[in-house]
């Protein structure tokens, strides 16, 4: 019985006292974390304000719009949509039109027109 309660015991210590690598390994983290701090301040700051950006819009997207916004912003943000979209199409026109003429100018075939 006595071999018992020494193996135990002397376990029960091993438990209960920190040893060396296993407290360097506890602190080591909060150091690593401290010292990106230091070295990669504006990161962080930059971050931060994107992080401050995305919870601004998205508490702004939650929110009830009121009726001033409604007749204000609605006409001009049909403008913008609608010039956002003929845009886009001189956009894709121009990318066709500039792909057929370096085929052409490649192949020297002409490309028809669909």
């Amino acid at each position: 019985m006595e071999t018992m309660s020494t193996a135990s015991d002397a376990a029960m210590d091993g438990a209960l006292t920190p040893t060396e690598p296993a407290t360097n390994a506890a602190t080591s983290p909060g150091r690593t974390i401290c010292s990106f701090a230091r070295d990669n301040a504006l990161a962080l700051s930059l971050g931060a304000f994107a992080v401050g950006i995305a919870v601004g819009i998205v508490a702004g997207m939650c929110l009830p719009r009121t009726r001033i916004e409604v007749v204000r912003i609605t006409p001009l943000a049909g403008e913008i949509g609608h010039k956002a979209l003929e845009t886009g199409e001189k956009v894709v026109l121009r990318g066709q039109q500039l792909a057929k003429e370096s085929l052409v100018s490649l192949r020297g075939i002409p490309v028809l027109h669909r």
